[in-house]
């Protein structure tokens, strides 16, 4: 009897047995001993695209994609010519070009003398399955090499069996081999003293309430690294109940450090603004938004919450209007990159109404995307005393200096009262010696009267100035 798809059918032994080969989902080829083919079934026709009557009679090498090697072939043909069955897959090309592949097992076939006749093939098109293989191992590529970037490490345990599966990131977080299975107490065991009762809480909560975690704790690998690790953890529930939990661990260890390093920063500044008495401030250029620390209040005689300023103009309200100019000029001055930082001093309104002396200083410490000042950083030092210090200091020097002036006129007018002292002291003076010299000469002479007249009248005057002298004297 010959079937439908090739003349060998006739051979078989049963239509039933004809029928079931035909039903079947997966591909069926029959050939001699050569290779060429004697029978195929439907499927075969619907996977590769060729009919059984362009195939009858071919060898089976019009199926090869031609990427497979020579020693692949000799090897199969060994196989099945000693008898063997062999089990492999084939990379096949259909009738339109494209490419599959097919997983096959090809068992030899004898007649009642024990010869080899024919070789039956049953072939599954596993194209889709390989296809989605390659994806599933491109995908777990990918997570594993952006796991290995981010320094994040995936896991999951089931409820039933405890036993925790982790991805190749979070083995390396643990500095283990990549064969380690750890069952969920090693695994908790790598959280030092101080972290492990939280591990141990968020994993009980999460299979018992199926709560979510999230949380950083310390850590330390296999080999005694100190680390800090963020896990996260969710649990997946089936009728109530947890049955499985999944995760990831990042190693959080270089954003720990600078974390710490900025709250001993932020310390450390605290501290220098409490010592400097400073108060702070920092201003949205783009939306005029503002704030300041309790002390930039204190200056101004309120509590923070006693004057409620949010924005720029809220502090320009309080300024002196003959400083609120020049404050501007300074800081367009700034943001025009004239000058690196800004300061300035100017007067505010205090709550008394009287004005405190202020000293600002700041910069710009960030820029919008295209360039525009962004926010604006400063500090306020209230220098109302060193003002008034200064205002005192200013008026001793008036006063000194008005003081030097009045000596120094003083001065200039003794001089010239002394020079022209001398002159007149020098007069009489000579009179008296000269009226003196003629008396010495000739005391009985004709002019004696008149030279004793003369000494007289110059003593009487030079005892006036001489007078004039001693009261000044008295007077300075």
């Amino acid at each position: 009897m010959k079937g439908p798809h090739g003349p060998g059918v006739s051979k078989l032994n049963s239509e039933d047995l004809l029928l079931a080969v035909e039903q079947l989902a997966d591909i069926v080829v029959i050939t001699d001993i050569d290779g060429r083919i004697e029978y195929v079934n439907p499927v075969f026709e619907s996977v590769t695209g060729y009919s059984s009557a362009e195939v009858l009679g071919q060898h089976t090498r019009v199926l090869k994609a031609g990427d497979q090697s020579e020693e692949f072939y000799q090897e199969l043909w060994s196989t099945l010519l000693s008898g063997t069955t062999w089990r492999g897959n084939f990379h096949n090309r259909r009738k339109d070009g494209t490419f599959f592949w097919e997983a096959a097992t090809i068992t030899p076939v004898r007649d009642g003398a024990g010869k080899l006749v024919r070789f039956i093939a049953v072939k599954e098109d596993i194209t889709d399955r390989l296809n989605a293989e390659v994806l599933l191992r491109e995908s777990e590529g990918l997570l594993d090499r952006t796991g290995h970037v981010a320094g994040v490490g995936g896991w999951e345990f089931d409820t039933a069996t405890m036993t925790p599966r982790w991805s190749r990131e979070t083995r390396r977080i643990h500095e283990v081999d990549d064969d380690l299975t750890p069952n969920l107490e090693a695994a908790i065991a790598f959280y030092p003293p101080e972290g492990r009762p939280i591990i141990q809480r968020v994993v009980q909560e999460a299979i018992v309430n199926g709560t979510p975690w999230d949380v950083e704790v310390p850590f330390v690998t296999a080999k005694g690294r100190h680390l800090w690790v963020r896990v996260v953890g969710q649990a997946e529930q089936s009728g109530g109940k947890t049955v499985r939990v999944t995760g990831t661990t990042q190693d959080i260890t270089p954003r720990h450090k600078v974390e710490e390093e900025l709250a001993r920063e932020h310390k450390r500044l605290q501290n220098v603004i409490l010592a400097g008495s400073l108060g702070t401030w920092d201003w949205n250029v783009q939306t005029g938004e503002t704030d300041a620390n309790e002390r930039w209040f204190e200056m101004l005689g309120y509590r923070k919450v006693e004057l409620p300023i949010s924005t720029l103009e809220g502090f320009f309200q309080r300024i002196h209007p003959d400083d609120v100019l020049r404050i501007r000029q300074v800081l367009d001055e700034h943001f025009a990159g004239k000058i690196p930082l800004f300061e300035f001093q100017f007067r505010m309104l205090h709550k008394d109404g009287r004005w405190v002396w202020i000293r600002a200083t700041g910069n710009i410490i960030s820029w919008t995307y295209d360039g525009k000042p962004l926010m604006v950083y400063g500090a306020n030092t209230d220098i109302t005393a060193d003002k008034m210090r200064e205002e005192q200091l200013e008026e001793a020097n008036r006063q000194l200096e008005d003081a030097i002036q009045r000596a120094e006129s003083a001065n200039r007018a003794k001089s010239d009262f002394l020079a022209n002292m001398s002159h007149e002291i020098r007069t009489p003076l000579n009179a008296i010696i000269g009226m003196t010299e003629l008396l010495r000469f000739n005391p009985s002479g004709a002019d004696a009267e008149d030279c004793v007249e003369t000494i007289h009248e110059s003593g009487s005057t030079l005892l006036s100035l001489i007078n004039d002298i001693l009261d000044l004297s008295k007077i300075e």
